[in-house]
């Protein structure tokens, strides 16, 4: 029985000298070794327990035995830490094993990996962001009410960029001023001059060119034609009838330039001059009240006195300048300013005109307020106006339209009311805080109120719109 027992005990470190018990052609562990020991050696005695043969082969194995189990056990040790560190470099800690069954868990583990979730406050971020948010690889599209807020902004500066012109478009080319000669010619040009100067009765004016609308120049100017006029005239009073018929018919072709002329000759102590004389005033003032269009604001203009529109107001006076220097299209050009009858620098859009017209601007007397607004037959006359005047010698107050209980102070207009005239002819109308009228004649537009006389306070202030004032 002591030599089987001896038997079991070689046979159990021999195995351990050799790395272990091989089972089902396995490499065992030292654990599984020394349990396989025991069993032979339960096997190999009939009483013994396992308890004492364990302790046994502790105390009689060899000391060759404890050698070789203890390079095993570091042999073992070394391997694990070589394993270990493989899979640290492969990106993370996996148990021990090998090659083929750890690369069969990491394939498991991809097939079977949820994707991540994503988190809520993630997803909330997401939704607010202005711009598409990637999460997990995949592209999450904004919605909700910040999607919204962007997309109408988008929409809405599209719409304001397609309203708003471009900062740089060029304004509509106005062209050169025209020139309308008393001969009939039109010509565009430039003129050199930058102010125009006007003598007028209040003092010297200077005005910039730019502002300059029109410009019309009195007849008495062009001395070729006062010449013409004064002849004319004169054959008014020639013993030969048909020399006085010829006068007559030229002084009607002349126009307004031979006016002040011809009411010079309408007091003359000759009855004939004079019958002639009143008679053909009597032609050429019918004649210009009816001028329309662009006749009465650019035709020839009576008096001695040169008329210049501007953006802002009228001026009467005389202009300073003789000689016009132009650039043209055929070159340079010097015009005399008795050649001209007009000039057009620009056109302008309607402006209202303020004026004052105190309450003893006695209509019913012929005491009027020249707007020197000049009007043609047919033209729309704008006028609105407010304020009050008290007409004490009735004990009466009113406003631009008159009042039914003051009468026969001026036509059968309301007493105190706002009138008009156009022309030092023209028929009386009634204004009254509103007017939207066609012209009912040519020539310059008078303001006065429909009363007599008598002690009068207040007055109307009035507005008229007409082209190319201010």
């Amino acid at each position: 029985m002591k030599k089987g027992w001896m038997l079991a005990v070689a046979l159990s470190g021999a195995l351990l000298v050799a790395g272990g018990v091989v089972t089902d052609g396995g490499a065992a562990s030292a654990d599984e070794a020394k349990a396989a020991s025991g069993v032979a050696g339960a096997k190999a005695t009939d009483d013994a327990k396992p308890e004492t043969a364990k302790e046994g082969a502790k105390k009689e194995a060899p000391a060759k035995e404890g050698e070789a189990g203890k390079a095993a056990a570091e042999e073992k040790e070394a391997g694990a830490k070589k394993e270990k560190k493989k899979e640290k470099e492969a990106g993370g800690d996996k148990p021990a094993g090998g090659a083929k069954a750890e690369g069969a868990v990491k394939a498991e583990g991809a097939a079977k990996e949820p994707p991540a979730a994503i988190p809520a406050d993630a997803k909330a971020a997401a939704a607010d962001a202005p711009v598409e948010v990637k999460l997990g690889g995949a592209v999450e599209k904004k919605d909700g009410a910040a999607a919204d807020g962007v997309a109408a902004e988008k929409d809405k500066a599209k719409a304001t960029a397609k309203k708003e012109p471009a900062a740089d478009k060029k304004k509509k080319d106005v062209g050169p001023p025209m020139f309308r000669l008393r001969d009939g010619t039109r010509l565009a040009g430039t003129p050199s001059l930058q102010d125009i100067h006007v003598a007028t009765a209040y003092g010297k004016l200077t005005v910039p060119v730019p502002e300059v609308v029109r410009v019309r120049f009195a007849a008495a100017e062009d001395t070729q034609t006062a010449t013409k006029v004064a002849a004319e005239v004169q054959a008014l009073a020639s013993e030969e009838f048909d020399r006085r018929e010829e006068a007559m018919t030229a002084l009607r072709q002349i126009g307004a330039p031979a006016l002040d002329a011809l009411k010079k000759a309408a007091e003359s102590e000759d009855e004939e001059v004079k019958s002639r004389a009143e008679k053909l005033l009597s032609e050429l003032e019918e004649s210009l009240d009816e001028a329309e269009g662009e006749e009465a604001i650019l035709g020839p203009i009576a008096g001695d006195e040169d008329e210049v529109v501007t953006v802002k107001f009228t001026v009467r006076g005389k202009i300073e300048e003789r000689t016009f220097s132009l650039a043209t299209r055929y070159g340079a050009l010097s015009l005399s300013r008795d050649a001209i009858v007009s000039v057009v620098f620009q056109e302008t859009a309607n402006t209202k005109v303020p004026f004052s017209i105190p309450g003893t601007t006695f209509a019913g007397d012929n005491k009027w307020v020249d707007t020197k607004l000049a009007f043609a037959s047919g033209e729309q006359v704008r006028i609105t106006a407010q304020g009050q005047i008290n007409m004490e010698q009735f004990g009466q107050a009113t406003g631009p339209e008159g009042t039914t209980n003051v009468s026969g102070q001026f036509e059968s207009f309301p007493g105190g009311a706002l009138v008009g005239r156009i022309g030092d002819k023209g028929k009386p109308f009634l204004i009254g805080s509103d007017y939207d009228g066609a012209a009912n004649g040519a020539g310059s537009l008078f303001l006065g109120v429909a009363l007599k006389n008598g002690q009068v306070s207040g007055g109307y202030q009035v507005e008229v719109e007409k082209e190319g004032e201010s």
